[in-house]
């Protein structure tokens, strides 16, 4: 099973896209891990991406509608098929070796949710977060900045999918 995926919820910012794939497609550890993007635009396509980033393992999770962040982590959380599930915005351009670092801690397997200081080379805060709250505070809010606490700094364990 594959340890880590990162889900990138997007919407028609094809160039920031891109460009969030060539900084993961640059890590070491890239071809370990699995990239799923969803998204409302037909410009970044599953033979798009996979023609610019043949040496990533990408699914594209393509939406008739906008449907929002909201809904794109929680099909991003329903959809996961690695133990470790890190939510990255199109926009939030990772460190080189972010990847790296992020990978290796998912696959020590010691938490169920690995919270980072910003920058994400910073070790995981140790402690306890109620994941079904953290979702249904989520499937119930309005504000786009309720959001901001889950994208870039948490990997989720996903297990059990």
């Amino acid at each position: 099973m594959i340890s880590l995926e990162i889900a990138i919820p997007t919407y028609k910012r094809r160039s920031h896209l891109v460009r969030q794939l060539s900084s993961i497609s640059q890590s070491p550890s890239s071809s370990k891990i699995l990239v799923s993007i969803y998204n409302n635009d037909p410009s970044t396509s599953m033979q798009f991406v996979s023609s610019i980033f043949p040496s990533l393992n990408i699914r594209v999770f393509d939406n008739p509608v906008n449907i929002g962040v909201n809904l794109n982590i929680i099909k991003a959380i329903e959809n996961a098929r690695a133990e470790y599930l890190w939510l990255l915005s199109d926009d939030d351009t990772i460190s080189y070796s972010s990847v790296c670092k992020v990978l290796a801690d998912a696959e020590l397997r010691l938490y169920s949710l690995i919270k980072y200081n910003s920058p994400l080379s910073d070790a995981p805060i140790e402690g306890e977060y109620d994941i079904e709250m953290i979702l249904e505070s989520m499937r119930s809010s309005t504000s786009y900045f309720s959001n901001l606490p889950f994208l870039s700094t948490w990997a989720v364990i996903v297990t059990g999918k």
